[in-house]
């Protein structure tokens, strides 16, 4: 049986590959790096500090593509002439082209097909699900270790992307029973009027197609994650330890369905 699902994985491999270079693709050329407007001369520095020594002078008015430093979130890391940068935040601002919406775009679009696939295919669904799972706890550690730019968000903040996280698992831990059709006939048979003032004898229907049982799917994921968001606002300091407790839970049961799976 493992053989079986290793077979299939094999055979899905090439395709997922391809989706995924893409995706990585996009988000490394578009999430990561901005494009900066400078608002004044400004001096690019070696180090970020003020009294570090200069690079070179960006121009007022010009455009140069950075990021946001991990380490010091109030300087961007900029490339000059393959050395790296630094210049204060006060001194740009960030400016979006038509090209970055349009990535923007792809990225979304790239995401929804990568997560309707791997939903469908029972074991990139465990896995991507442990995979979320420990990506929420290490997030929630890092906040309680104030590393990198999360030590500057605040309490709601923190709480809408928590929460988001616990509706994107919902949605992906319903995996492919969302895309389930559930339309059945009851054996009532039901009058419905047409044109011309007649009657038509129709069975009557219950249940949601696949993409009805999709948008439910969504729906309930966005209440549910919207109401754990709010919980987790309300216990301010507690709410990191509580997203650990949760993660720790669900990589729990994540392994354990994933087992399962492949022991069947």
């Amino acid at each position: 049986m493992i053989s079986g699902y290793l077979d299939f994985i094999k055979r899905k491999g090439v395709f997922m590959k391809k989706l995924m270079f893409i995706a990585m693709l996009f988000f490394a050329t578009s999430i990561f790096a901005v494009d900066l407007k400078i608002l004044q001369d400004a001096n690019l520095r070696e180090s970020p500090h003020k009294d570090s020594n200069v690079i070179t002078v960006l121009k007022y008015d010009s455009v140069v593509e950075g990021e946001i430093s991990n380490e010091y979130p109030d300087w961007y890391e900029i490339k000059y002439n393959e050395k790296l940068g630094y210049i204060h935040k006060s001194l740009v601002q960030e400016s979006i082209d038509n090209s970055t919406l349009l990535k923007g775009f792809v990225i979304i679009v790239v995401s929804i097909v990568l997560l309707i696939i791997s939903m469908k295919i029972a074991v990139i669904n465990r896995i991507c699900t442990i995979l979320l799972h420990l990506a929420r706890m290490v997030l929630a550690i890092m906040c309680i270790n104030s590393i990198g730019f999360v030590a500057n968000l605040d309490y709601q903040l923190m709480a809408i992307i928590f929460g988001c996280f616990t509706g994107f698992l919902i949605l992906y831990e319903i995996g492919s029973s969302a895309f389930d059709d559930t339309r059945e006939e009851t054996g009532n048979v039901l009058l419905n009027p047409v044109e011309g003032g007649a009657y038509k004898l129709t069975s009557e229907i219950t249940g949601n197609s696949p993409i009805g049982n999709f948008i439910n799917a969504i729906f309930w994921s966005g209440v549910l994650g919207g109401i754990t968001g709010y919980i987790l606002f309300c216990l301010k300091d507690a709410m990191f330890m509580a997203v650990i407790i949760l993660a720790v839970i669900g990589l729990i049961r994540g392994v354990i369905s994933f087992i399962r799976l492949i022991t069947l």
